[in-house]
């Protein structure tokens, strides 16, 4: 029962920060909230939605470190579910995919297992993002999950552990399931560029690696 409610209420948070982002950042909506009222009175309410969006809603991102692990958990799985609808919406919407990126990087310090609840979510839905029939979408997803590799693999990764291959997962799925050229060719360059920059700090990476080029092998193209 408590969990529902917690569910329930990071739900009503993340949504009020994800249509005050989107208020403020679509000059059409901006317009429509603020029909009927005087320049003077747009300009006053304008001015306060992007200070409400620019510091105060903040916190609940920069703040989520310090919640205990089942708690964070569910914040996760909820900010996903609502980067989820942003992306149906017309125009599409990336505000809580990219918000998932910078908490990713807060939350890698909590112990592993935690993390690996947690990328399970994140990995999910960074496919599903990362399929997305948008190609904009799917390639603002698959640069998001490379900023995410990069910074996972600057972490030690311990004896008989393959986190870091976990990391990678979602970029084989991706290649397999590969639809156009470009996302072809963005999971390459992408997985090239990780390699370059993190070649000491790979281990089981090296597994998700070969899969993805023997499927970028397979291809023709």
């Amino acid at each position: 029962m408590i969990r529902h409610e917690q569910e329930d209420t990071w739900n009503a948070v993340l949504e009020c920060t994800s249509r005050l982002e989107y208020t403020v950042s679509t000059p059409a909506m901006a317009a429509t909230v603020m029909f009927g009222s005087n320049q003077i009175s747009k300009d006053a309410v304008l001015h306060s939605l992007r200070e409400l969006a620019g510091k105060s809603y903040e916190q609940v991102f920069v703040n989520c470190v310090k919640l205990p692990s089942e708690s964070v958990v569910e914040f996760f799985t909820t900010l996903c579910n609502v980067s989820a609808e942003e992306v149906k919406q017309n125009p599409a919407c990336v505000f809580s995919l990219q918000k998932l990126v910078e908490i990713s990087y807060y939350n890698m310090v909590r112990i592993r297992m935690v993390w690996a609840r947690i990328w399970s979510v994140l990995a999910n839905h960074f496919i599903d993002a990362g399929s997305d029939h948008d190609e904009k979408i799917a390639m603002y997803a698959i640069d998001s999950l490379r900023q995410i590799g990069m910074k996972y693999l600057e972490r030690a990764e311990l004896a008989n552990f393959t986190f870091h291959n976990d990391i990678l997962k979602p970029f084989v799925v991706l290649m397999r399931n590969r639809r156009s050229e470009i996302i072809q060719r963005l999971i390459v360059d992408c997985i090239v560029q990780m390699i370059k920059s993190k070649v000491g700090s790979i281990k089981s990476v090296w597994r998700s690696v070969f899969m993805i080029f023997t499927a970028a092998a397979d291809d023709d193209l």
